[in-house]
């Protein structure tokens, strides 16, 4: 069917040009207007809806690291209802949360300042040790430290020239409070030394009993590697239980530590260094008699004792001139002290014989 003069249809082209005789063109209805989007009331803000400042968790440049400024905004979709700014009804960030992260902050750091001061107290470095200027004073702290300790590991090494002959002696042991075990080997003879609850119990050589008791080689042979047991009141008791247990080696800061002669501080030194210890050195003069050998003898003796308290003595070495019952000697002495206050484990014999119930030596028959 023609369609009616005038009339568009879906194919045409629209006219480039209208006659002032046609018809009005077609007006479409204007659409109403779109709803306005619904407004929702502010709500209370609380400490979590505050906003979130702009550099925060933000890096320094954010190209540093290929992306966009953090929280930037993306476009809008076109045909998007337009965005409501509800800033006026949000209050703006106030000084008091920042107040309280920095309270927070200033908290943790002084903590944290407290546990490393509190760590550093408790590894770092004590005060450094003060030196004793007193020869007395460095006499009597150091014996009395050794005292105190109530044991001690020692091992000396002496040197003895006499009559043209040179002879050494070696001694070691653990002495404890009231007790304590002794090894010597010397010209007079080997022996072991055991003292505990008041008593000493010795066995020895061939040749210590010859010394000793004034045997000979018969008379000694039946009480080679005897235990004899010796009491407070026997005459020798003294000389076999001599620095044997910690009292009889330090009780007495008037006597040497070594031989019991008798000593008087002269001097002390400054602060130094000996395998990686602090120390002290004070130094003595000796003059006496020896009571076990009844040799007469003068010299001088130094201890060294740690410088940080307790002061407790690391080392003594002695020198002496003088005479024995051989001549002219010299002797030279080198002692070490270790393992302070450890525990010493002394057993007394099982058998042993009363140092009484022994012969007499022939020679006093």
């Amino acid at each position: 069917m023609p369609e009616p003069s005038g009339s568009p249809s879906f194919g045409a082209e629209p006219p480039t040009s209208r006659s002032a005789d046609g018809p009005p063109p077609l007006t479409l209805p204007a659409m109403p207007p779109p709803p306005p989007p619904p407004v929702v009331p502010p709500r209370s803000v609380g400490f979590d809806a505050l906003p979130i400042p702009p550099d925060f968790g933000a890096p320094p440049d954010p190209s540093d690291r290929g992306g966009h400024p953090p929280f930037q905004a993306a476009d809008q979709p076109p045909g998007s209802p337009p965005s409501v700014d509800y800033s006026s009804a949000v209050p703006g960030p106030t000084k008091r949360p920042r107040r309280k992260a920095a309270f927070l902050a200033c908290g943790t750091i002084a903590l944290v300042g407290v546990v490393v001061g509190g760590l550093l107290l408790a590894v770092g470095p004590g005060p450094s040790p003060t030196a004793i200027r007193s020869p007395g004073e460095a006499n009597s702290k150091l014996f009395a430290a050794a005292l105190a300790s109530g044991s001690v590991h020692y091992a000396s090494a002496s040197t003895a020239v006499s009559g043209g002959r040179t002879q050494t002696a070696t001694q070691r042991g653990d002495a404890g409070d009231g007790e304590g075990v002794q090894f010597s080997t010397g010209p007079l003879g080997d022996n072991e030394i055991i003292v505990i609850d008041s008593k000493a119990y010795m066995r020895a050589d061939a040749t210590m009993l010859e010394n000793m008791f004034g045997y000979d080689i018969g008379e000694a042979a039946p009480y080679v590697d005897k235990w004899i047991a010796f009491s407070p009141t026997d005459s020798l008791y003294s000389t076999v239980a001599a620095d044997v247990t910690t009292e009889s080696i330090w009780g007495d800061s008037s006597s040497s530590p070594t031989d019991q002669l008798p000593q008087s501080p002269a001097s002390v030194s400054g602060l130094s260094t000996s395998d990686g210890r602090t120390v002290q050195t004070v130094q003595y003069l000796l003059h006496g008699t020896n009571q076990t050998t009844k040799a007469s003898f003068s010299g001088t003796e130094a201890i060294t004792f740690l410088a940080d308290q307790p002061h407790l003595p690391t080392a003594l070495t002695e020198h002496l001139a003088g005479k024995s019952t051989q001549g002219a000697s010299t002797v030279t002495d080198r002692v070490t002290f270790s393992q302070w206050g450890e525990h010493v484990n002394v057993q007394a014999p099982t058998t042993s014989i009363p140092f009484p119930d022994l012969p007499p030596p022939s020679s006093t028959i």
